[in-house]
């Protein structure tokens, strides 16, 4: 992880993630920034949740798409004192490969989508479900708030629970409106028959605060 300052063309690089937790393709885990607050004048803080803690060096051909998911979100603020300070673990109800996160008008965070064991991709694990490399997908959202009290961030209460599943190539994104678009899905080719075939069904979430 780091930072990288585009006007200097200079790079910080910061502390690993704990727990050996990799969250690039294909171990792939979700991020955003979180909300800038006058209170903290403005210092910006990250959110890094889910991913996988499978070994990046690991041949494919030795990953199954049942090798668990990590659960572990991540947050830091990036001020000198919060870089030092290092990396704030908390843990989501569900593990998640793939999860997708979005900022919402209240300053929560919902997390939607992805499986709970496997990685990111297609046709290169061995045992794969079709040609997919994850499985098990998690199909109920759940709201992050990063105001509340270390311990007590998570809610899934009043979140409805999909029966689509949705891996690999999956989004989610919120719409002028407030609600949130959630689409896609494609592990195995396109029109197959086989477990997790392509997507092309939407659904609208509608959080709490409608």
């Amino acid at each position: 992880v780091m930072i990288y300052d585009w006007r200097a063309n200079t790079e910080q690089r910061l502390p690993s993630l704990p727990n050996g937790v990799r969250v690039t393709y294909p171990m792939s885990g979700t991020a955003l920034l979180l909300p800038l607050d006058p209170a903290s004048s403005y210092t910006p803080e990250v959110l890094i949740c889910g991913g996988s803690a499978v070994d990046d060096k690991m041949p494919s051909w030795e990953i199954s798409p049942q090798s668990p998911a990590s659960s572990q979100c991540a947050r830091m603020v990036l001020s000198q004192d919060g870089i030092a300070a290092g990396w704030q673990v908390e843990q989501m109800p569900n593990a998640r490969i793939m999860p997708d996160a979005v900022l919402l008008p209240t300053g929560d965070v919902v997390i939607v989508n992805g499986g709970a064991s496997g990685i990111a991709g297609y046709g290169n694990v061995k045992d794969q479900v079709g040609a997919s490399n994850a499985a098990n997908p998690v199909f109920s959202p759940v709201l992050y708030r990063p105001s509340a009290p270390a311990g007590s961030r998570f809610d899934g209460a009043g979140m409805p629970t999909s029966d689509i599943p949705r891996l690999y190539h999956s989004i989610a994104t919120l719409t002028p409106n407030g609600d949130i678009m959630i689409a896609g899905s494609n592990p195995n080719l396109d029109r197959s028959e086989v477990e997790y075939g392509t997507e092309y069904r939407v659904e609208w979430l509608r959080p709490p605060y409608m």
